[in-house]
């Protein structure tokens, strides 16, 4: 089943102001579990308190909430856009039987995928070499 995936940013250096990739599995979500998109709302400011307003979003699942924050406001929502665009057309196309669902988000062809792939680049401030995901 299709899903959003993410990485989460682990940060040993913070002193030096620098966010690293973690490495660990990335986490994910299906599609068809997503309830809702929003930006968050008071319950998740008061749960993650340096949340800058207007740069966030939450996915809300059954049970959890998960609760994203971008560089700017337009990034947010681009995304925030771009994701309930993908939500709404995937189980729109299931529910009208559209049978072309299956060739845009079951393809065996995973790496034909529309956009450009992000590239790690690496970043050498003279202290430490770190690498930002770039599309």
């Amino acid at each position: 089943q299709p899903k959003f995936m993410w990485s989460l940013l682990h940060q040993p250096g913070l002193d030096r102001r620098r966010l690293n990739l973690s490495l660990s599995a990335p986490r994910s979500v299906e599609l068809l579990e997503i309830c809702s998109i929003l930006e968050p709302g008071p319950k998740e400011h008061a749960r993650c308190p340096l949340l800058q307003r207007g740069r966030g979003f939450a996915i809300h699942v059954a049970e959890e909430t998960f609760v994203f924050e971008m560089d700017k406001e337009e990034e947010r929502d681009r995304y925030l856009f771009g994701l309930k665009h993908v939500v709404a057309r995937f189980v729109s196309k299931l529910i009208v039987g559209d049978l072309g669902v299956y060739e845009e988000f079951f393809s065996s062809k995973g790496d034909k995928v529309p956009g450009a792939r992000p590239v790690p680049e690496k970043i050498n401030d003279g202290r430490e070499l770190s690498y930002i995901m770039t599309a």
